[in-house]
């Protein structure tokens, strides 16, 4: 794939994710996130590869939506790339996001299922901080406390 079209398929989903989330009020778009965009060769025709979150009947309703809004998009791809033809936009529903979440729910409950099977309180599968371990050697830096206000000499 050539560099101009990786960059238009960049630019397009920038176009894309902004429009969704800072100028579609309407309550049908839902909780959208666009995963990629694949561009054509020839750069007439371009997938937009859309998560979202909610069930059968949420997906349904947002592509529907989508597929009404169509235009929209095409207009305001068309006004802010600089390119001489605009590609047609097709939004495809991308269900890798919905795979990703349920094998984490599987593994939260495998792992749920084997802490009560061993006797072990159940935790809740998640870390208890975001941070990663730190490399052997290294220090925890020192939380900084702010300095205490010292008192004013008493004169007497």
């Amino acid at each position: 794939m050539s560099v101009r079209v990786e960059r238009l398929q960049s630019r397009i989903k920038v176009i894309v994710s902004t429009l969704l989330q800072r100028h579609v009020k309407d309550p049908r778009a839902g909780f959208v996130t666009v995963t990629r965009v694949q561009l054509t060769g020839d750069l007439k025709h371009c997938k937009v590869y859309v998560s979202v979150l909610g069930d059968e009947g949420e997906v349904s309703r947002v592509l529907h939506f989508l597929e009404h809004a169509t235009g929209h998009f095409s207009t305001e791809v068309a006004r802010r790339l600089t390119t001489r033809q605009t590609p047609r936009i097709h939004f495809v529903y991308d269900p890798s996001v919905a795979g990703v979440i349920r094998i984490s729910r599987l593994i939260d409950d495998a792992l749920a299922e084997s802490a009560v099977a061993s006797g072990a309180p159940a935790s809740s599968g998640k870390p208890d901080t975001l941070a990663e371990p730190l490399p052997p050697g290294m220090a925890e830096p020192a939380l900084q406390e702010p300095p205490e206000e010292e008192e004013p000499p008493t004169q007497g």
